[in-house]
């Protein structure tokens, strides 16, 4: 089996105030999902390379939707993206304290979001070395 490296469980004290590139070798997904007053979710990331340069960017309607909802599925379809391209070491920033805290957090077997959470997280704690990270919405702005 191999070596798995993650550092969701650490909550950064220093925010990133600048949208920064990733260290050399990695990549960066921004990730972002919003929700306007009819309900309707529409969801977008960018992934760049330590340059800075855009590698894909992606955007998806999808439909009525929680503003939670929509966000776990933008990362999870962040998640599929990286895996689609290969990306071995990737660092992920969301908007989202609320996901960010569902990802960390045990779990309640009842919650309404289970089946999503479940999926985020066997992805997250699949063979890759990767980060999840907070930022604020100002430093995401491109991935919506």
């Amino acid at each position: 089996m191999g070596k798995y490296k993650h550092q969701v469980f650490s909550f950064s004290d220093q925010e990133e105030i600048v949208w920064e590139t990733p260290p050399l070798g990695y990549f960066r997904l921004d990730i972002d999902a919003s929700v306007n007053n009819e309900q309707k979710a529409t969801s977008g990331g960018i992934i760049r390379d330590s340059h800075g340069q855009c590698i894909v960017g992606y955007q998806c309607k999808l439909g009525y939707a929680h503003s939670t909802t929509a966000e776990l599925l933008v990362l999870i379809q962040g998640l599929q993206c990286c895996r689609q391209y290969g990306l071995e070491r990737v660092i992920v920033y969301t908007d989202s304290m609320e996901v960010y805290n569902l990802i960390m957090r045990d779990g309640d077997s009842s919650h309404p979001l289970r089946e999503e959470i479940n999926v985020a997280r066997s992805m997250i704690f699949s063979e890759w070395e990767l980060q999840l990270k907070y930022t604020s919405r100002d430093t995401i702005r491109y991935a919506n």
